[in-house]
């Protein structure tokens, strides 16, 4: 199975000047729609994109005997924010204006009274309309448009690493010293005392920070890591955790700590990709999209180094994040770390109904069952399929969506193969794109889910 973004999509990559597409979206020209989404309440989406693909602006359809207008809100905030360039998505923009029409019903939004709202999980804004005038004309749109900004941080204060944290960050750096080769040598990355201070190169956590790093520069085999960072960057973003943890270094004032961290994980990512492994990938995933092998390496690097720099920051503050940013940030990672590189842990576990979906899908399931479940999900023909089945399977590793670990999940069939790395990817990857179907990421369409479970019915035997 694949595990890259499909190259008919748009692929989005971040420069100091912003979103820009990747050369593989520079082939779409001209203005566009992207599909419509309904969201959990009913409102109807649409989305406005530029030239070269990306989404600037989402709208909603009026509804006549509502008597409520349309609403339209932008991609980017109304004014400077010190937290660097920030942009919503497509998901992030429907579920705004869904909120906005919900709060609307009850009382209309006027013009210097903002209302806070969630664009993504742990991530709120303020929402407030351009003008007091009920309809306004922009561009083609008539309606009310919406403007935003980051709601207010709490102020800074300097938070100690509690004992809870820091017995279970000494448990934890035990594990991973374990299975780090003596072999792994970097200057900073030394092995040192476990102390939590403030003064530390990189913060109070630095030995949690430093023992991840090392265990990256020692894995084994990097491929399962550069799967797993392609699957969650195509759930999310990864500029939406990167802002979201920028913003937590403020609060926390780990800002200049953070900053080593992200150059110290550059350092990481430089001795990844010059691995023979990591060549092999490249010239593996070159022949499979299609493209050459110096656009790839380029792709693949850039995705590398925004995955290994928001892990190990997520891994320095991660006593001061929310739950939905634990797993958002370090989900992908506590996978790869995991001893079948399957489950991050009973904190993204996804629900009992799920669990039983699964269950009962995977107790008659054998070899062959397995190749043809492959084939079934694996349309290189579809790109857009492709794009979708990579965004379920990775959606299941930021939230609790997450299957249990596949030992528990397969039957007599199967269970031989568990043993095999290559079988057991390919086992993970149908058991998330099932639950990521079971359990649908905010702002799914349920016209999709609808489809997606008639068409898995039909062609692997799922049972809902």
């Amino acid at each position: 199975m694949s595990t890259g973004r499909s190259t008919g999509e748009s692929v989005h990559r971040f420069t100091e000047r912003g979103f820009v597409p990747s050369l593989a979206s520079l082939a779409s020209m001209g203005m566009s729609n992207l599909e419509e989404i309904q969201t959990s309440n009913g409102i109807t989406v649409t989305f406005d994109c530029y030239e070269h693909g990306w989404v600037w602006r989402a709208a909603s359809v009026p509804v006549p005997e509502s008597g409520l207008p349309a609403f339209a809100i932008g991609d980017k905030p109304y004014e400077d924010d010190p937290y660097g360039d920030i942009e919503f998505q497509d998901e992030a923009m429907a579920r705004v204006i869904d909120q906005v029409v919900t709060a609307w019903t009850e009382n209309p939004v006027r013009q210097g009274h903002p209302i806070e709202v969630v664009a993504y999980d742990g991530w709120n804004i303020l929402v407030d309309p351009v003008s007091d005038q009920p309809v306004i004309e922009d561009r083609g749109f008539s309606g009310i448009l919406l403007r935003w900004k980051l709601a207010p941080a709490p102020p800074p204060a300097l938070v100690d690493v509690t004992d809870e944290v820091a017995v279970a960050v000494r448990l934890r750096i035990i594990e991973l010293e374990a299975r780090t080769p003596d072999s792994v040598i970097m200057n900073g990355l030394e092995r040192e005392d476990v102390s939590f201070g403030h003064d530390q190169r990189f913060g109070p956590l630095t030995p949690w920070v430093v023992a991840n790093a090392r265990v990256m520069l020692g894995l084994e085999e990097i491929d399962v890591l550069v799967a797993r960072m392609e699957q969650v960057a195509i759930a999310l973003n990864p500029k939406v955790n990167e802002a979201a943890l920028s913003m937590i270094a403020v609060w926390s004032l780990r800002s200049n700590a953070m900053q080593r961290v992200r150059r110290m994980a550059d350092r990481v990512v430089d001795r990844l990709t010059a691995r023979e492994d990591w060549k092999d990938l490249v010239r593996h995933r070159a022949d499979e999209i299609g493209r050459s092998r110096n656009w790839t390496r380029t792709y693949l690097k850039d995705l590398l180094r925004e995955f290994v720099g928001n892990t190990l920051v997520a891994c320095g503050m991660q006593d001061v994040m929310n739950e939905h940013l634990v797993m958002s940030a370090t989900g992908a990672w506590r996978s790869v770390l995991s001893p079948h590189e399957d489950f991050p842990g009973e904190l993204w576990l996804c629900s009992d109904s799920t669990t039983a979906v699964l269950k009962d899908f995977f107790a008659d399931l054998d070899e062959d069952g397995l190749v043809e479940c492959v084939m079934a999900m694996d349309d290189p023909t579809n790109s857009k399929q492709a794009q979708q089945v990579l965004g379920l399977i990775g959606s299941t590793l930021l939230r609790n969506a997450s299957p249990p670990p596949l030992a528990e999940l397969v039957g007599p069939g199967l269970r031989d193969l568990v043993q095999h790395r290559s079988a057991r990817s390919l086992m993970d990857q149908i058991a998330r794109f099932i639950a990521g179907i079971a359990e649908p990421p905010p702002g799914t369409d349920p016209a999709d889910v609808v489809r997606l479970r008639r068409e898995l019915t039909e062609a692997m035997g799922v049972r809902w």
